[in-house]
């Protein structure tokens, strides 16, 4: 189950529009188990109101760039692509 937003999750946990517009169908609209959009993203996985982590956070996406920048990158020869052989006479 893809989790929610930590906004839509809180919000319909507290109650604050009329009507639930998250995946819970309103079973759990109001409940009141938590307040926070930090503790919507510590709720169990299989919870309908379970929060994704927040990609603005500037931990986690310090971290999604030390994981970026390790990928390895290669960049083609162009001697390598069949397709651009016999081109060297004309313009691209």
């Amino acid at each position: 189950m893809r989790p929610l937003q930590a906004r839509l999750a809180a919000t319909c946990e507290t109650a604050k529009t009329t009507r639930c517009r998250c995946r819970c169908g309103g079973t759990l609209h109001g409940a009141g188990r938590f307040t926070t959009e930090d503790e919507a993203r510590q709720l169990d996985e299989q919870d309908p109101h379970h929060a994704a982590p927040d990609a603005t956070d500037a931990k986690l996406r310090a971290e999604l760039h030390r994981a970026a920048d390790a990928i390895p990158v290669r960049f083609p020869d162009i001697d390598d692509q069949p397709a651009l052989f016999g081109l060297e006479d004309h313009e691209i």
